[in-house]
């Protein structure tokens, strides 16, 4: 879980994974954007990079499949527990 001080379209790339993942964008308890199976393949001379459709204040990254498998989609909730 990467948390910001102000809401942003912070960018991601993948140098240094060894495994897909899906990146969760979440802003104000909602999901806003999901980038699922995001490859682990990085290429320095021309690296990929994800950013939210909009700006954020969470992006959660987590096991590639996971949002398909647990159902989850833009517009639901998130309740963080303990941050």
């Amino acid at each position: 879980l990467f948390v910001f001080q102000t809401p942003g379209q912070y960018q991601f790339w993948m140098p240094d994974m060894h495994f897909p993942i899906d990146i969760i964008w979440i802003r104000e308890g909602r999901i806003v954007g999901i980038e699922q199976n995001v490859s682990p393949v990085f290429d320095p001379k021309n690296p990929i990079f994800y950013s939210p459709p909009e700006p954020v204040l969470h992006v959660l990254e987590v096991n590639g499949g996971f949002t398909a498998s647990e159902h989850i989609r833009m517009g639901d909730q998130v309740i963080f527990i303990g941050i």
